[in-house]
């Protein structure tokens, strides 16, 4: 935040630029090394002082990695690995 705001000379939260992030809530919480519980939710985004300024959208619940399509799932876990796409 506080370097987005410096390099465009705006106060506003990240300079006033839009910010667009990923995750998953239901995946692993933040490393807090040898954190209690609530010392690795406390580290979490959902923790910070500006989390209620954002707009959360979701997903549908279509699963992405489907029993059904075999060569998808290939696909995600080689592109997973690190290939670059001008190799897959």
């Amino acid at each position: 935040d506080r370097l987005m705001q410096q390099l465009h000379n705006n106060n506003k939260l990240f300079g006033r630029c839009m910010m667009l992030a990923c995750g998953d809530f239901q995946q692993l919480p933040p490393v807090v090394k040898y954190g209690t519980r609530s010392q690795c939710v406390a580290a979490s985004v959902k923790s910070w002082k500006h989390w209620p300024q954002f707009e959360v959208f979701e997903l549908d619940q279509q699963s992405i990695r489907n029993k059904d399509d075999p060569e998808f799932s290939q696909f995600l876990d080689i592109l997973g690995s690190g290939v670059k796409f001008d190799e897959i």
